[in-house]
């Protein structure tokens, strides 16, 4: 019970931080809203715009849940990890954009996942991530094109998935090799399978899209 409050005082002082520089960002900002004069059509717009940006945090939670079911099924606790993902997102908006991460680690931490899993979810994380932004990219650069219209549907298929296969076998070919070094552990096979790494580049792929 003391370490739970002590990690909760933890994350409500993390989420403090966090909504007085979001303040501070407001402020800072302040004569470009006082000369903003919206009418009610932009004023719905953001209103829009804002949702439309909060939902599409849902598939990355969604991502982050599945790679760490993935990694450590059974876990008691795993209906919440998405509320775990977004509180801790609050810590976003601290400089450096790195406290998100650290908070999320500390709270599923608490709720039973190792540290070896959580890591590992990150470094998927970030493979999934730049494997969907690279694969939007070539979408906006090829589709609109004469070249990618004239290709072969096949073609067309091996031109998309290029920046997602690279990190695919980048991550299957150093992560063993990194567990050992770090002595974290024998790394899991399973986590190495295509299905667990699929799902979540769907999710990013949509959040980018």
């Amino acid at each position: 019970a003391g370490l739970h409050h002590h990690d909760k005082n933890q994350h409500n002082g993390r989420e403090g931080v966090s909504l007085a520089y979001i303040g501070f960002q407001v402020w800072s900002f302040r004569g470009q809203l006082a000369d903003w004069q919206p009418d009610l059509l932009s004023l719905a717009s953001v209103v829009a715009s804002a949702l439309l940006y909060a939902f599409a945090c849902w598939p990355l939670s969604a991502a982050w849940r599945h790679l760490l079911i993935s990694l450590e099924p059974g876990k008691p606790h795993s209906h919440r990890l998405i509320h775990v993902y977004a509180k801790s997102q609050l810590g976003k908006y601290l400089p450096g954009n790195v406290a998100h991460l650290a908070g999320r680690h500390v709270i599923a931490r608490a709720r039973g996942y190792s540290h070896r899993s959580l890591l590992l979810s990150t470094v998927y994380e970030f493979c999934g991530l730049l494997s969907a932004a690279g694969t939007a990219a070539s979408m906006a650069i090829f589709i609109p094109g004469e070249i990618f219209s004239s290709l072969h549907p096949g073609m067309r298929a091996v031109v998309l998935l290029c920046p997602i296969l690279p990190m695919f076998y980048l991550a299957h070919r150093t992560l063993p090799s990194l567990f050992e070094r770090l002595k974290l552990g024998r790394f899991p096979e399973s986590s190495g399978a295509l299905q667990t790494l699929a799902i979540p580049c769907l999710y990013y792929f949509t959040f980018f899209i």
